[in-house]
């Protein structure tokens, strides 16, 4: 597991602040980029891409729920499930995180959610995002224990109706959600920052830096 980067913090350590990486073309069983368990830490201002795993092409938290801001995780490949992120009883914090052009075999090509799973979603967007027969994906909320996501002043392709809610699990809109083309530079090449015409720029929440 965790083909770029294994994160496992034990009692009594020090957080783990992981700031300006490139973690890339990698691959694993489980989180081709990140494999992080029973851990909290902090990843910023970094890029994640290109990487494959069987779940998790990108990231795989079990038990784990750190802060992730200004972080791009894109063009990463899940041969079953959660190509950008995938989520077991876990809980991060999103902000200012891109999820474009992550494509899994099965279900959740942007963020899998699992057993307990509730990630929180600022200031972000999730586009071109795709599952199963290259349909869109941007979140999918699995069976069993419900799963709850909070989203808030971000971009979700198609809106949040497409979000896939299994079960009792629930989708919170805390307003600010958008549905346009972020326009990025170059998402095949991984470059997420924006043109100067996206419509993202000032829609996020107004007390964001």
């Amino acid at each position: 597991v965790g083909g770029g980067l294994l994160i496992e913090v034990l009692d009594n350590q020090d957080v783990p602040q992981l700031i300006n990486l490139e973690i890339r073309d990698n691959y694993a069983w489980q989180g081709g980029g990140i494999w992080s368990e029973s851990s909290y830490f902090e990843l910023r201002n970094s890029q994640v891409y290109r990487n494959t795993a069987v779940d998790g092409g990108g990231i795989h938290l079990r038990e784990s729920s750190p802060i992730i801001s200004q972080t791009s995780i894109s063009n990463n490949i899940a041969n079953q499930s959660g190509a950008g992120i995938y989520l077991w009883t876990s809980s991060p914090v999103l902000n200012r995180v891109s999820l474009s052009g992550n494509n899994s075999n099965d279900v959740g090509g942007g963020i899998f959610c699992f057993n307990n799973s509730n990630p929180s979603i600022g200031n972000s967007v999730l586009y071109d995002n795709l599952a199963l027969t290259d349909q869109p994906g941007p979140i999918y909320l699995a069976a069993g224990v419900e799963n709850n996501v909070s989203i808030s002043y971000s971009n979700i392709e198609n809106g949040l109706e497409n979000i896939t809610v299994i079960d009792n699990s629930t989708v919170t809109n805390l307003g600010g959600v958008i549905d346009v083309d972020p326009l990025f530079i170059d998402a095949d090449d991984n470059d997420l920052r924006i043109l100067a015409t996206s419509q993202m720029i000032n829609s996020g929440h107004p007390d964001s830096l």
